[in-house]
C-alpha cells in the first residue's frame, strides 16, 4: 500500500506559514503580468500546486544545463570549504 505523504503549507522567507493573502497577491503578481519571462522553482511548484489555473501564464519549465549543474555543484563544494575552513578556525582558537 503506497503511503501518502501530508501536505505541507508553503513558508514565507520569515519561516512563518502563508496566508490566503499571501496566496491572493501572487495570484494579482501572476495575472498583472503580460508576459512572465522566468521563475523559480519554489515559484513555478507553489504556483502548480495551490493555482493550477494559473500554470499556463509561466513560462515553459527549462531544464538545467551542464554549466549551470556543475555551477551549482562548484558552489555548493565552495560553500562546503569554506565552513570547514571556519571548522578548523574555531577548533584553533
Amino acid at each position: 500500500m503506497k503511503r501518502i505523504k501530508p501536505r505541507r503549507i508553503p513558508l514565507r522567507p520569515d519561516g512563518t506559514p502563508m496566508t490566503e493573502d499571501d496566496f491572493r497577491a501572487i495570484r494579482d503578481q501572476i495575472t498583472a503580468f503580460d508576459d512572465i519571462e522566468w521563475t523559480d522553482d519554489a515559484t513555478r511548484d507553489l504556483v502548480e500546486r495551490f493555482m493550477p489555473d494559473l500554470v499556463s501564464r509561466l513560462p515553459q519549465k527549462r531544464t538545467e544545463t551542464s554549466e549551470q549543474v556543475f555551477g551549482r555543484m562548484k558552489a555548493k563544494a565552495k560553500r562546503k570549504v569554506a565552513w570547514m575552513i571556519v571548522g578548523i578556525a574555531a577548533r584553533l582558537n
